[in-house]
């Protein structure tokens, strides 16, 4: 079988060969290059960046490389409409992708000051220490979870899936491709057209398989006639498949975030720690914490870090967020000419449940803050709730919740009698012949977990489906 990749961004080859920019590489921190640009608005309508990796690897080149496997009855929730898709079948696959990618645990002397701080507020909250946020059966609890940095790099996709087939003659990788649509015809998809170089170019293709992301991936379908066939009409898109959730159901877990400046404390033993160790994430411990109603053992991740501020005195900013794992409050991908760029609108916060829990959320975090061991790191507020009472909480995560970077669901799995579903078990677009779409697009919920572990499973279970024929 051979291969051809087309990436938007561009391809810097093998990560051996020293020809990655350090950025991308230096797994201390989150990359702000190599950016798509998308952006929309908050619950509240403020501007809202949605950071996405233009670049061969995508997000697994700009994440924070924190690997959340999530709860096993959401997988087992897929699965009911979705059969091979339960916490049992992906159990091998998230096994497969943590030795692609080289996942390891931080070493006790490689977890930096703050992070160690979080851990004892946790402990001292009754938050016990756990290492089990690789295990799909694990509870609450705080601890750090497995990355995917060898030695002090982030290792991307790029380097874990492509570069060990580089220079086999099956794998052709084409950099800064630019997908325009799909190269359809006769109820099939025979490959697609890119711009290569300036150029239109023509990739024809016995199969073939979208993977750009939640955002990207429903864009190159409704771009090629393929979602909503009212809405593709009035922008003249021949409609070459009526799927209406297209783009539909967008999910992003929303987040809340507490920020200090350092203590003069914090300042020097972060700098010292710096020094000594010569490798410093910004970003380790994360707790899992809050019950469900749907008998979950949690609903929120807490996840702390640093950053370096040159305006505040100590020289360093902490945050201390929790995210909504399972919100129910949805959005949708939409196009609004057929040649531009699609338009983000996420719906953040548009459900009041999500609201409520969140609030439950930011308290479990002001219960930490409260504890010594991390209070005294804390210095002067740079953003916190107006008061401890629930208005006042409310009113905080309306005028300043973020995100989590994980947007699932605009490309929905499910049967084919699910109008909302657009591809099947076997991530086959509905209605089309030669078409797969493999990414966190096809989520049917999004699970309690940093998404780009599933999402590399998803992967891992497309190559099997394609392969099987």
């Amino acid at each position: 079988m051979r291969v051809t990749l087309a990436e938007a961004g561009p391809d810097y080859g093998p990560v051996e060969e020293g020809g990655w920019p350090d950025d991308l590489l230096d797994a201390t921190g989150i990359p702000e290059s190599h950016d798509w640009g998308y952006a929309g608005a908050s619950g509240e309508g403020r501007p809202m960046p949605f950071e996405r990796a233009r670049v061969i690897g995508g997000c697994s080149a700009h994440n924070g490389c924190a690997q959340c496997a999530g709860w096993r009855g959401d997988y087992d929730a897929w699965a009911a409409a979705c059969p091979g898709w339960s916490g049992a079948d992906l159990e091998p696959l998230f096994a497969a992708v943590a030795a692609r990618m080289r996942f390891r645990r931080y070493r006790e002397e490689e977890i930096q000051p703050l992070q160690q701080a979080f851990l004892e507020a946790a402990a001292a909250a009754g938050v016990p220490r756990t290492d089990d946020l690789d295990d799909l059966d694990g509870g609450a609890g705080c601890g750090c979870p497995p990355v995917n940095i060898a030695g002090s790099t982030r290792w991307n996709a790029a380097a874990a899936y492509l570069d060990p087939l580089r220079g086999e003659g099956r794998l052709q990788v084409l950099g800064d491709a630019l997908i325009e649509r799909l190269e359809l015809r006769n109820g099939r998809c025979h490959g697609a057209r890119a711009i290569v170089d300036g150029r239109q170019t023509l990739m024809q293709a016995g199969e073939t398989v979208v993977c750009a992301g939640a955002y990207g991936s429903p864009e190159v379908l409704l771009r090629s006639g393929i979602g909503p066939a009212g809405d593709l009409a009035a922008l003249g898109i021949a409609v070459a498949a009526d799927r209406p959730g297209v783009g539909a159901g967008l999910r992003d877990q929303p987040a809340s975030e507490l920020e200090f400046a350092a203590t003069s404390e914090l300042g020097a033993d972060l700098d010292a720690f710096a020094a000594a160790a010569d490798f410093m994430p910004q970003e380790q411990a994360i707790a899992k914490l809050g019950e469900d109603a749907g008998g979950a053992p949690y609903a929120f991740h807490i996840y702390p870090w640093v950053a370096p501020d040159p305006e505040l005195p100590e020289g360093w900013m902490v945050a201390l967020p929790v995210a909504l794992l399972r919100p129910r409050s949805s959005g949708r991908v939409r196009l609004h000419a057929s040649t531009a760029r699609a338009e983000i609108e996420h719906g953040y916060l548009s459900d009041p449940a999500d609201v409520a829990d969140l609030t439950r959320g930011l308290c479990h975090v002001l219960e930490l803050v409260a504890a010594g061991s991390l209070a005294r790191y804390l210095g002067r507020p740079l953003a916190t709730p107006a008061g401890e009472d629930d208005p006042a909480i409310e009113r905080f995560i309306r005028g300043r919740h973020r995100h989590y970077y994980h947007p699932t669901g605009t490309c929905r799995m499910g049967p084919s009698d699910d109008a909302w579903s657009v591809v099947d078990h076997r991530c086959r677009v509905h209605g089309l012949e030669g078409l797969r779409v493999a990414d966190a697009s096809v989520f049917p919920q999004p699970p309690r977990a940093t998404t780009a572990w599933p999402t590399a499973a998803v992967g891992e279970r497309a190559a099997q489906l394609i392969a099987a024929g």
